[in-house]
């Protein structure tokens, strides 16, 4: 039979590298006294930190499950007010939703793939990559595409977290803000997002399943009387430049 043990914060739980810290926090023992779960309550934060990505995790709640023969950690799952970033070479994501769960996978735990519920919203912002030539001038802006949907599935390339796909389960708002100032918004949307992502988490491609439509709206100093683009279909697929991050084709 096993046993709760109960901790009065602030609690503070740290791994070469990683760790989290809460207000409180309950673990569950088996019967040998290995910890097969993990409660914290109250502003709760987990990180890990590497020389690829820097990954951070907030949530009111949030749970831990442990295998308890190898104490390793295999599940994650963050209810209520859940934020989460992460920051690589060249981009920076950000995501809020109300519940997010994280399968975990090898020996120094990272994500495998997962899924976010509820008013997800998932902020992409990725840097050009400068030719040397013509990097004398000032430097461009991240390019930002901000999607929003009911639940997102995720899945991580396990040696570096990196994202490697996402998906929308149902329909889906997709908004490209280029880092040209001179280009318009792309207002996006779709019945269903397939979107894929290269080593360093920048989106490369992306399908948008029927029905599918496309706004270009004019940029902010566009002349009086510019009109808004639009464009609607059954199936859409979409490029982006690798060197830029911009909308490359549709």
């Amino acid at each position: 039979k096993g046993s709760t043990v109960s901790l009065a914060g602030p609690v503070e739980i740290t791994q070469v590298g990683r760790g989290a810290v809460a207000e409180r926090a309950r673990v569950a023992l088996d019967s040998q006294n290995r910890v097969t779960r993990a409660d914290l309550e109250g502003n709760v934060k987990a990180f890990d930190v590497n020389e690829v990505r820097n990954v951070e995790l907030g949530a009111n709640h949030m749970q831990g499950d442990f295998d308890p023969a190898t104490s390793q950690l295999r599940h994650i799952v963050a209810e209520q007010n859940v934020t989460g970033q992460s920051k690589g070479k060249g981009s920076t994501s950000h995501l809020t939703a109300q519940r997010v769960d994280l399968d975990m996978a090898g020996t120094h735990p990272q994500p495998l793939k997962g899924v976010a519920t509820g008013n997800v919203h998932l902020t992409l912002e990725s840097q050009p990559i400068l030719n040397a030539q013509v990097s004398s001038g000032p430097r461009p802006g991240p390019e930002k595409k901000d999607l929003a949907a009911a639940e997102v599935r995720f899945d991580f390339r396990p040696h570096d977290s990196s994202l490697q796909d996402a998906s929308t389960a149902g329909p889906g708002t997709l908004m490209v803000s280029p880092a040209d100032p001179k280009v318009g918004m792309r207002v996006i949307t779709a019945g269903q997002f397939l979107m894929n992502f290269d080593a360093r988490s920048r989106i490369e491609t992306l399908r948008g399943e029927p029905p599918t439509r496309v706004v270009f709206r004019q940029p902010t100093n566009a002349l009086p009387g510019a009109g808004i683009q639009e464009s609607q279909a059954d199936h859409l697929d979409a490029a982006f430049d690798p060197t830029t991050q911009s909308l490359h084709e549709v």
